[in-house]
């Protein structure tokens, strides 16, 4: 990508994936298979594509299992791991990884969801606003699983919503797992064990210019037995050229 040498790629892959433990309880949730290839190895793909000269991918639970799986996949493209010895958290996680990042900017992807972005547009748009964290957002049928965002004046995040399981909303935004953070918001994370990026630092950064990015992309997660039984069908009729 033409901006790959100010845009560090960092993938969370580290987590337990309690929850898909009844669909896949052999293995790490990442490498969850979807249409015969794990999980991680369609997420990955689209970032080799987008050409990043550095893509972090940051393990933990069972990490030698994962490691070796996208070392298979994708040999020596420009990926390299941050392991964590004990459970970190995704906050942990990005700030163990945060001292490997080149470039100004760190796209960070969860590693059990999946939506197209133009990464060279996110970028722009996110230089253009100012922001310190752009996180895209998307809009799904029933949202109440995710929590919701709520967005004010030129897309600046006003909120966050707790997620409610059972909860009807529809249409409304929520967080797609994809941020484009400063690296300078990196280096003041804390290596506290299981900090959660998404509940514990993203609410307190709201102040410092955090921007939602809306997409009208298709937005899966794996994270549950019932999103993980759709996910073959999903992306066979959404995202049809990520087959294997």
């Amino acid at each position: 990508m033409p901006e790959g040498e100010k845009l560090t790629a960092i993938v969370l892959a580290g987590g337990m994936g309690t929850r898909l433990a009844t669909r896949v309880p052999d293995r790490p949730k990442v490498l969850a298979e979807v249409n015969g290839e794990p999980f991680i190895v369609k997420l990955l793909r689209q970032l080799v594509l987008a050409k990043f000269k550095q893509v972090i991918v940051c393990t933990g639970h069972r990490a030698s299992e994962v490691e070796a799986v996208i070392n298979d996949h994708f040999g020596s493209n420009n990926i390299c791991f941050s392991r964590e010895t004990l459970p970190m958290g995704t906050g942990g996680a990005l700030a163990l990884a945060g001292e490997y990042v080149l470039g100004q900017y760190a796209l960070v992807l969860n590693g059990d969801s999946f939506i197209q972005v133009d990464y060279q547009d996110l970028l722009m748009w996110h230089c253009a606003h100012g922001a310190r964290v752009s996180l895209v957002v998307t809009s799904i049928e029933n949202s109440g699983r995710f929590g919701n965002v709520t967005l004010g004046k030129n897309g600046r995040v006003c909120g966050f919503s707790e997620k409610v399981e059972q909860s009807g909303n529809r249409g409304n935004l929520i967080n797609a797992g994809v941020y484009l953070i400063n690296k300078s918001i990196l280096q003041t994370l804390s290596r506290t064990p299981n900090s959660s990026f998404e509940q514990e630092v993203l609410p307190k950064l709201i102040p410092d210019r955090v921007y939602g990015y809306i997409s009208d992309r298709p937005f899966i997660d794996i994270g549950t037995p019932d999103s993980f039984d759709q996910a073959d069908s999903f992306f066979n009729t959404k995202y049809p050229a990520m087959g294997k």
